[in-house]
């Protein structure tokens, strides 16, 4: 049963946004163009609307005595479209890394600010030491795909990767609702100056903590 969203509490949430007239549910990960998303969702509402005027609904939840993913099976036909947004686990984690830790929330951690190698060296140290400055957002951004989408993409009508197609999001809006959207790219990780090339052993490490999303992507 869909039910209001709750807030974010430790553990990842498995989040749905809703268009106008239920035509269409939009279910993203942190990183994978979330914010271009929710602000498409909630201008199906009003052409005026912005990132955080959208329709939020908590599907499901991570909770303290294990993972509970609801499938969709009892109220995904009230959707006519389903949308699943994601984005190759490597691309997501860079972009994260980017976000959380050298871009717009740096100032929660103490200088230096570390390396990508020194992040991934010491990935369950930095987050915690993260979490205790500020909150938990940092395991809600870093937490796989799978946590949000659900463990088969087949629940869903449509699934597009956000970095290489994200016309034919923009496209499936206008499709949806007989009208142009504008066309988004609201990524703020995007400004940073940053160039990050892993290492073969740093793709192997995001293969190994992601195998989940690997397996839910085909890839």
């Amino acid at each position: 049963m869909l039910i209001g969203i709750q807030e974010y509490s430790r553990t990842p949430l498995v989040r749905g946004y809703r268009g106008k007239d239920k035509k269409l549910l939009a279910q993203v990960s942190p990183k994978t163009g979330a914010h271009t998303v929710r602000t498409l969702v909630g201008k199906t509402f009003d052409d005026n609307a912005g990132d955080l005027d959208c329709c939020p609904l908590k599907i499901s939840r991570k909770d303290q005595d294990g993972l509970v993913r609801d499938e969709f099976t009892a109220d995904r036909s009230e959707f006519t479209t389903r949308l699943a947004v994601t984005r190759h686990p490597v691309n997501r984690f860079i972009s994260g890394y980017k976000h959380k830790i050298t871009g717009l929330d740096q100032w929660k951690l103490n200088d230096p600010v570390p390396s990508f190698s020194d992040f991934i060296s010491n990935f369950d140290s930095i987050s915690a030491d993260y979490s205790a400055i500020e909150d938990n957002s940092i395991f809600f951004h870093f937490a796989k795909q799978v946590d949000f989408l659900g463990s088969d993409l087949s629940q869903y009508t449509h699934t597009y990767d956000i970095d290489t197609q994200s016309e034919e999001i923009h496209s499936l809006f206008d499709t949806v609702y007989e009208r142009v959207f504008p066309r988004l790219q609201l990524n703020s990780t995007q400004e940073l100056d940053i160039t990050i090339t892993p290492t073969p052993l740093e793709i192997s490490w995001i293969e190994t903590k992601y195998a989940d999303d690997y397996i839910l992507l085909g890839l």
